[in-house]
């Protein structure tokens, strides 16, 4: 039995006809619910998944942006300070922002 949302509504039109003439809780209805939950599950998850990995990138894009072009190794004093510079990227545009909700 196909779990594609795709695949289900297909299979139905060629049973039926058109998908508006299905009763209300017929199993193809319920087929159909299923199937349509399925689908948003699993936009939902992509959309949680992909969100979290694009703060990643960022992260490793940033230090690989401010990382001196020869790789040399990074003493202990120049590691805080990518990562200070790295945790106040956004001060100016969230004290702006701050500045702008409070007159």
């Amino acid at each position: 039995m196909p779990k594609n949302l795709h695949k289900i509504q297909k299979q139905i039109s060629k049973k039926r006809g058109k998908l508006d003439s299905l009763h209300e809780n017929s199993r193809d209805a319920k087929r159909l619910r299923r199937a349509g939950g399925r689908e948003h599950k699993l936009a939902v998850a992509a959309a949680v998944t992909m969100r979290g990995r694009q703060s990643f990138v960022d992260r490793v894009h940033f230090f690989q942006e401010n990382v001196p072009e020869p790789p040399a190794p990074l003493s202990d004093g120049d590691i805080v300070q990518l990562i200070t510079r790295f945790i106040a990227r956004n001060q100016p545009e969230l004290e702006q922002l701050q500045q702008e909700r409070r007159p």
